[in-house]
């Protein structure tokens, strides 16, 4: 039996574009160091620009494949129940993920 996934709330979107407006208005200011926000700021400002309408172009494609509810967004009743197998496998990479942060640690300048 095929269940059709729950529609976003407009809450994403909003945060979504909120987002992406950061990214664009803080690659006009790199002086400010918005660190993980402003790496637009190094790029020529037509990438800039690209990426912010990549963006746009990707939230109107989930909008609109939200409400033709299109194919590819079903998933069965056996996808959609909880396994143990998501737990382990994330305790997983995060046991790994953690080592390799310590063991691959560096002193830097500050």
């Amino acid at each position: 039996m095929m269940k059709k996934l729950s529609r976003f709330p407009l809450s994403f979107f909003i945060v979504y574009f909120l987002f992406l407006l950061i990214y664009l208005l803080a690659s006009y200011f790199p002086h400010l160091r918005w660190w993980g926000l402003d790496w637009w700021a190094y790029y020529p400002s037509w990438v800039a620009y690209i990426l912010f309408g990549i963006g746009l172009i990707a939230a109107a494609g989930l909008i609109w494949s939200q409400k033709r509810k299109v194919g590819w967004l079903t998933v069965t009743d056996e996808e959609a129940a909880p396994s143990g197998k998501y737990l382990w496998t994330s305790l997983t990479v995060l046991i790994i993920t953690g080592l390799l942060f310590y063991l691959l640690r560096v002193r830097t300048h500050f």
